[in-house]
C-alpha cells in the first residue's frame, strides 16, 4: 500500500508539473446548471459523436523529441525528464533505452523505477504537444543541481542540457 501511495503521489506530481488536465468523456460537470426534462414524449435528439484525435501528418513517420525540463521529484530521490514527442518516438521509450549522464563525472542514471500497479515511471503522451516524462533513480553520489547532462531517450540524444538548480 505504501508503494502504491508513493506511485500515485509521483504520478500526480508529474501531472501537476505538466499543468494539463484532460477531461474524461462522459464525465458530468456538477457545476453545470440542470436542464429541465422535456415534457413531450418525443425522443431526445442524438448528440454528435465525440471526434477521436487523429494523428497529425508528422506522427506518421517522424521521430521527434523536444526536451522541456530536467529536474527533481520525490524530494530529490528521482530525476524527472519532461519532454514532448511524436508517437513514433515515445513507442521507443523503454527502460534500457533511456538515460541521463552527468557530463562532469560520467555517472550514468538509467534506472527507471517501477511501481506496483503503475509500472515503469514513464509517461508517454498520446498526442503531440502533450508533456511526457520519464523518472530515473537519483542514486548516490546523486546528480547535483545545475549540472550539465547528456539525455538519451531511445534514438534521441541531446548533450549539454542544464539540470534545474532547485530540488523539489
Amino acid at each position: 500500500m505504501k508503494a502504491q501511495a508513493q506511485a500515485t503521489a509521483l504520478v500526480e506530481q508529474a501531472l501537476l508539473v505538466q499543468g494539463e488536465a484532460t477531461p474524461v468523456p462522459g464525465e458530468r460537470n456538477e457545476d453545470a446548471a440542470e436542464e429541465p426534462e422535456p415534457e413531450e414524449s418525443t425522443p431526445a435528439p442524438k448528440l454528435p459523436a465525440v471526434p477521436t484525435m487523429q494523428p497529425t501528418a508528422t506522427d506518421s513517420g517522424a521521430y521527434q523529441v523536444e526536451l522541456v525540463n530536467i529536474g527533481y521529484a520525490a524530494e530529490g530521490n528521482l530525476i524527472i525528464v519532461q519532454f514532448k514527442a511524436t508517437r513514433k518516438a515515445v513507442n521507443d521509450f523503454w527502460p534500457g533505452r533511456l538515460s541521463v549522464t552527468d557530463e562532469a563525472t560520467g555517472t550514468v542514471y538509467n534506472e527507471v523505477p517501477s511501481m506496483p500497479v503503475v509500472g515503469p515511471l514513464i509517461g508517454r503522451p498520446a498526442n503531440p504537444g502533450q508533456l511526457g516524462y520519464v523518472m530515473f533513480a537519483n542514486t548516490p553520489p546523486g546528480l547535483p543541481p545545475g549540472s550539465l547532462v547528456t539525455v538519451k531517450l531511445g534514438k534521441f540524444e541531446q548533450k549539454h542540457v542544464p539540470v534545474s538548480k532547485t530540488m523539489q
